[in-house]
């Protein structure tokens, strides 16, 4: 099927016009706590695990990197919050030509996850993560009887991590708006009880599909959807996530406004995510390069003395404050060291949490 191409809202997670940042809406429920916690049964350690835990979306592949919407522009500087613990940021940078960016960060990351890179997205089953609140107030095509029902409202940022499914229909190539090639999906019943749609806020939460080796593995970014309205091409704009539009005026260039003749085979909302597969030797290559800014400190621990020693699962760098924090372990008779010649000045425990200087 070949996807027309319509001006999709990119998710910044900022005010847009009158409506502030919103997050994973789903077709079944409004319930605010509809899907906040890990899923569970067949679904389990389908990316949850992975995923950023407040500011903006992102998913950890490594113990240092995580991949992001570009149009977010995270870069050096910024703090990381993921797995109780606040990563420093040291550098960043996205893939020319597309929606794909990657960044660095000092420490150690646990739960990452590997990348899909195969060619079988199509009419998977794919599970989405974003920030955010639930559906907004209905949305109905005939005032004031209100008997067609299209859709919802965004409504108001929670800042709460949800996931939620829908099915990859197809895939999209383009230059105009926000550039790269992308997973399509549709907001529709015919993608399940859990079936999702994106809006402001979603940027760079992952995307997940199940590979034939029994692995869930990030297939997609999310990036884009399709979300302004009118009623009339003159009316004011309005925001909402539509599983019906036909009947709406949506907008093809910047200045006309228009009935989609693709509303009547696709009426759902189309949202994007960057298909990772067609980008998996990029990323690779990202994993595999230095660390911006040179090496950071390695914290070390062991359950003897005399070690071994091997690197700690979860550790924030501070290269400023020349500070490393971890989680305080759950075991006695710990003990940590740095690697190379760098020396531990103090040591400090606060709410399950121990902070070393070093220098």
């Amino acid at each position: 099927m070949r996807v027309r191409t319509r001006l999709i809202l990119v998710l910044l997670a900022t005010v847009l016009g009158t409506c502030a940042s919103r997050a994973l809406v789903f077709l079944s429920t409004g319930d605010p706590n509809h899907n906040t916690t890990a899923p569970t049964g067949d679904l389990a350690g389908s990316g949850w695990q992975s995923q950023a835990q407040g500011g903006f979306g992102g998913t950890v592949i490594s113990g240092q990197v995580v991949a992001t919407a570009n149009h977010l522009g995270i870069a050096a500087g910024r703090i990381f919050p993921f797995a109780g613990l606040n990563y420093h940021v040291v550098g960043a940078t996205n893939n020319p030509g597309t929606d794909l960016r990657v960044f660095w960060v000092a420490g150690r990351m646990p739960n990452p996850v590997p990348i899909y890179d195969g060619n079988s997205e199509s009419n998977a089953t794919v599970v989405y993560h974003g920030f955010g609140g639930p559906r907004g107030a209905p949305v109905y095509f005939d005032p004031p009887a209100n008997t067609d029902l299209r859709g919802w409202l965004w409504n108001a940022y929670d800042g709460r991590l949800r996931w939620g499914t829908n099915r990859v229909a197809d895939f999209l190539t383009t230059t105009v708006g926000v550039p790269g090639q992308f997973l399509i999906a549709y907001f529709t019943s015919a993608a399940g009880d859990d079936c999702i749609t994106f809006s402001t806020g979603d940027s760079g939460g992952g995307a997940f599909l199940k590979d034939v080796d029994g692995k869930w593995k990030l297939a997609g970014v999310v990036s884009a959807v399709e979300a302004e309205f009118r009623t009339t091409p003159s009316s004011a704009s309005f925001y909402a996530s539509l599983f019906n539009r036909k009947g709406y005026y949506e907008q093809s260039d910047s200045t006309h406004w228009i009935l989609d003749p693709t509303a009547s085979q696709t009426p759902g909302v189309q949202l994007q995510a960057t298909r990772v597969s067609v980008y998996a030797d990029w990323i690779k290559a990202q994993l595999a390069a230095p660390i911006p800014g040179g090496p950071t400190p390695m914290l070390l621990h062991a359950r003897e003395a005399g070690g071994p020693f091997v690197e700690a699962d979860a550790y924030a760098v501070d290269p400023s404050k020349k500070e490393i924090t971890f989680p305080a372990p759950a075991l006695p008779n710990h003990f940590y060291q740095l690697d190379g010649a760098t020396n531990i000045l103090s040591i400090s425990r606060k709410t399950g949490l121990i902070t070393l200087t070093y220098k």
